[in-house]
């Protein structure tokens, strides 16, 4: 990696602006064609859960039976991709416990949306969302 050099300037009260020499950079700016998509310069756009008008959320579930009994609770964070008709693909479990991953998963790639208009045309987003495990209280049997 090439570090570009810069030029320092002192300003009064203190101030430092930094000029970058564009020169000296390792890569040239991608340019993209101005009429292409927003998904064809980015990739998929990034955006809140919030934001999603929701169709269809499944029920959460069944506890996992070996995390029932761990009683391991938690939230699993899971990034989820929503394709252009609204449905959710590629869901990949990021944090939280391991016990709960892949019935996270699955939840997470039960739910539909609303297609995401970007400019008036349907595009792939992504998200995302936040499955939170917790356990009854145990019986006092």
């Amino acid at each position: 990696m090439v570090i570009p050099r810069t030029k320092r300037i002192l300003l009064p009260l203190g101030f430092t602006v930094l000029f970058l020499n564009s020169s000296l950079c390792a890569e040239e700016p991608k340019r993209v064609a101005s009429g292409s998509s927003y998904e064809e310069q980015r990739g998929p756009l990034p955006v809140k859960f919030e934001l999603l008008k929701v169709l269809y959320a499944p029920a959460l579930p069944d506890y996992p039976p070996a995390a029932k009994n761990a009683r391991v609770e938690g939230t699993v964070i899971v990034s989820i991709m929503v394709d252009e008709a609204g449905n959710a693909v590629a869901p990949k479990a990021l944090s939280g416990p391991s016990q709960l991953w892949h019935e996270s998963v699955w939840f997470a790639s039960r739910w539909k949306f609303e297609p995401f208009l970007y400019r008036g045309s349907p595009v792939r987003v992504q998200t995302v969302m936040k499955v939170v495990w917790k356990l009854p209280p145990p019986s006092k049997t």
